[in-house]
């Protein structure tokens, strides 16, 4: 009698859950949303047709397993078609339609939409575009390379993941066997190991960490029959009278897949043969109301995987998202961590970051978190002195983001200013020109130019000028200004000379031992490229009137009219670097005179 008390009171409870459940999703599908028309599929391009599958049920058992006491009431992490409103084409690309066809079809696997494509998609409806799609399968990497053959290969020390190539596009494919890694794929630092038939030889049911090496404590106590309290207490997941239920099992293989992401937002889970959405973490909710969290507690969450405070940084600053409190306590407080990270990764997330047209939100973010101190060290130097301190958790944007009572020169004014009208260009181009990854020496040299031109404020040769940028010299050197420019362009290189030095390893090495190495020579020398582009050592090419590209192999450094010998001892080692060489660095003038209009800013 007590025990049909007890189910009798479970039952009710869980009836309870589903119907506040049922009761805030509709409330959260009121929230208007973007829904244009789909004219960002190209004309004449027939839809990818996918299977059909029943959706999901979870039927009474003989043994009384049922829906309402399955642990973690799995059954009500999913969203309907009806709830959701999405079709599989929103968030899919043609590409990604196809190999999740031929997933489907060859191996009888289920396969699903996870990360960004998914979060955009929620959030924007069918206005979202198509792009960071990442799938996940319960397929093994063995069966994904008997589906896909020559057409796959593996890359992914840490986390696993199949490039798979359709047509001219390449979908990344990774398995829920080792997919635990973060939303965006496998990383910067999980490069192709070169040999893809090691997929045949990678053990796929070996107990792993969260680093994704193999867990030998556990291989021992697997081989001498023990089990951690852990284990005992998901014993159900291994039960046979578990084991028939595919519905039961598969929701069970995501859940563990979903809490070992990086944020709530990247952890929904789309099934496009269902038409199905997971979500286990209340993932729908936060993308609905725009707010980053961690899926496991947030200081163990960072110290996995450091590069996530960097991810956490493009969500806010990209779509305008909120971080929570933890989070942004987490970031100040775990930023140093950020050391011990891959330089690759954390390269390629600041790439990311800076080229996306949201340069400036990124920079106050990067100033807030204090992770600006580890990535750009010289920045924070310059900042340091002309922002006010942070001690608030509050990550203040706006304009009061600074005071003219601290900012006495501008520098401040300066350095952001030219990182919003360089994001203003970005965004005012088309959505395939926006997404494409600029030159880095584009936003390096924004980030150097405005420091160089505060430190010449005195200088004797821009007393009474109305710009510290000065004017180009072809074309703008008359008989009677060429001394006084030619002074400005010797004081002005000098002084990006000085920085980007700052900028460097061998800088960094001495100013702050703390600090990463994120910038290659390569990446410097073609910033000072830009920024000397329309100087005197430029000033006898002529191929700059037919719009051809200009690269250091036109620097006249034998010509009278270049600044001092000094000056060009120390441009030659940046010219001919090996990274970049005497003849690849090159920019077309359009680029160079955009990148001088975002700093011709008047004289403070």
């Amino acid at each position: 009698g007590a025990l049909l008390v007890m189910l009798h009171t479970l039952r009710r409870r869980a009836r309870d859950v589903a119907a506040r459940a049922h009761a805030t999703r509709a409330s959260f599908s009121a929230v208007p949303r973007a829904r244009t028309s789909r004219a960002r599929r190209p004309t004449g391009v027939k839809p990818v047709e996918l299977p059909r599958i029943e959706r999901t049920t979870l039927p009474a058992r003989a043994d009384g397993l049922t829906r309402f006491n399955v642990p973690h009431a799995l059954y009500d992490h999913i969203w309907s078609a009806h709830e959701h409103k999405l079709a599989p084409m929103d968030v899919l690309s043609p590409a990604a339609a196809r190999v999740c066809a031929e997933v489907r079809r060859s191996l009888g696997k289920n396969v699903y939409c996870v990360g960004g494509a998914v979060r955009d998609a929620t959030r924007y409806g069918t206005a979202a575009l198509a792009r960071d799609i990442d799938l996940v399968t319960d397929a093994t990497y063995g069966e994904i390379r008997r589906a896909f053959g020559r057409r796959v290969r593996f890359v992914g020390r840490r986390f696993r993941v199949a490039l798979v190539r359709e047509r001219d596009e390449v979908v990344e494919l990774a398995s829920f066997s080792t997919s635990v890694g973060d939303a965006d794929g496998a990383g910067a630092d999980d490069v192709d190991d070169g040999n893809d038939e090691n997929v045949h030889d990678f053990d796929d049911t070996k107990p792993r960490t969260a680093s994704g090496e193999i867990d030998f404590d556990a291989v021992l106590r697997r081989r001498r029959g023990t089990r951690t309290e852990e284990e005992v207490s998901t014993s159900w997941k291994a039960t046979k009278s578990v084991d028939g239920d595919g519905d039961l099992m598969r929701l069970v293989a995501c859940k563990e897949n979903a809490m070992a992401r990086d944020f709530t937002v990247n952890a929904l889970y789309y099934d496009p043969f269902r038409n199905e959405m997971l979500d286990f973490t209340g993932g729908v909710y936060d993308t609905i109301a725009g707010i980053v969290r961690c899926v496991d507690d947030t200081p163990k969450s960072l110290r996995e995987d450091p590069v996530r405070m960097l991810r956490a940084i493009r969500l806010a600053a990209r779509h305008g998202f909120t971080m929570t409190k933890e989070l942004r306590a987490g970031l100040r407080a775990y930023a140093p961590m950020l050391t011990n990270a891959s330089s690759m990764r954390v390269t390629q997330e600041i790439r990311t970051l800076m080229h996306g047209g949201y340069s400036e939100t990124t920079m106050k973010l990067f100033w807030h978190s204090t992770l600006m101190k580890v990535v750009f060290p010289t920045q924070y130097e310059f900042l340091v002195k002309r922002l006010p301190t942070a001690k608030t958790l509050t990550y203040e944007l706006d304009s009061t983001f600074t005071t003219s009572k601290r900012d006495v020169d501008g520098g401040v004014s300066l350095f952001f200013n030219a990182l919003k009208a360089y994001d203003d260009v970005v965004k005012s181009r088309g959505a395939a020109e926006r997404h494409r990854e600029r030159p880095v020496a584009e936003w390096l040299a924004l980030l150097a130019a405005p420091i160089a031109m505060t430190r010449l404020l005195e200088h004797d040769a821009f007393k009474g000028a109305s710009s510290m940028l000065p004017a180009p010299w072809r074309g703008g050197a008359t008989p009677e200004s060429a001394p006084e420019l030619f002074a400005q362009w010797e004081a002005f290189t000098g002084a990006v000379l000085d920085v980007l030095e700052d900028m460097s390893s061998e800088g960094h090495a001495s100013a702050n031992p703390e600090a990463l190495d994120v910038f290659v020579k390569g990446d410097l020398s073609a910033a000072l490229l830009i920024l000397l582009a329309r100087g005197p050592m430029f000033a006898s090419n002529d191929e700059r009137a037919s719009g051809d590209a200009l690269g250091w192999y036109h620097a006249d450094f034998l010509s009278p009219r270049i600044a001092s010998a000094a000056h060009t001892a120390r441009i030659k080692p940046y010219a001919k670097t090996k990274k970049v060489g005497w003849f690849q660095a090159s920019f077309y003038p359009n680029d160079i005179d955009l990148i001088r209009a975002c700093l011709a800013a008047p004289k403070p």
